[in-house]
């Protein structure tokens, strides 16, 4: 039996904030992406690949870097440092164009699910649960390390967001935190009759 992994839309809602201009944000396409860390395995490589095809137009912001990281990253990338504020989380989603998730394996990454629920459309690589969090809706699903086509998939994303914002909070509804609550505890007294 799958039970899927479950966001908390209480806390993950689309959260206005004053980001964008914090940042100097307002004139580019912002394209985020998140981690609790940035190993190999995460696809850091593709994003600083797709941020040089992409150009000034678009401004990738990727947060849960350590400060080497940061300071590695090319120019025209934001690097932040792992944030455990949900609030300012939720407000990031919210603020960005589309959430670009290129890790290499993963099982169901709650950022995919995270951002959905605040409004933002997913770009992922065909890697593990990520492309059950999606559908054509709500994002775009790319071969695994296809950075042409995770490019394609920003541009198309990012242009069409204010049209995919309430079919990416529906899709959220599918993996809400009480859902999955109560199939676990269905499952539970079940196993215990």
């Amino acid at each position: 039996r799958v039970i899927l992994n479950g966001v908390n839309r209480e806390v993950f809602q689309p959260t206005p904030g004053d980001l964008r201009s914090r940042y100097g944000l307002e004139r580019v396409r912002v394209v985020l992406s998140v981690a609790s860390e940035w190993d190999e395995r995460k696809g850091l490589r593709y994003l600083t690949q797709a941020a040089g095809k992409l150009g000034e137009k678009y401004r990738f912001v990727v947060i849960g870097l350590e400060q080497a990281q940061i300071d590695a990253l090319p120019e025209g990338m934001l690097g932040l440092t792992r944030t455990r504020d949900t609030a300012e989380l939720a407000a990031w989603y919210t603020a960005a164009d589309c959430l670009a998730n290129p890790t290499l394996e993963d099982n169901m990454p709650m950022v995919n699910l995270e951002a959905l629920a605040c409004g933002t459309p997913v770009a992922v690589f065909r890697t593990g649960g990520c492309p059950e969090a999606v559908d054509e809706s709500c994002g775009r699903v790319i071969d695994k390390g296809d950075v042409e086509g995770l490019c394609e998939a920003i541009t198309c994303l990012c242009a069409a967001k204010p049209a995919m914002i309430s079919a990416c909070l529906k899709r959220a509804e599918r993996f809400d935190a009480q859902r999955t609550f109560q199939a676990y505890l269905s499952l539970y007294k079940e196993l215990c009759s």
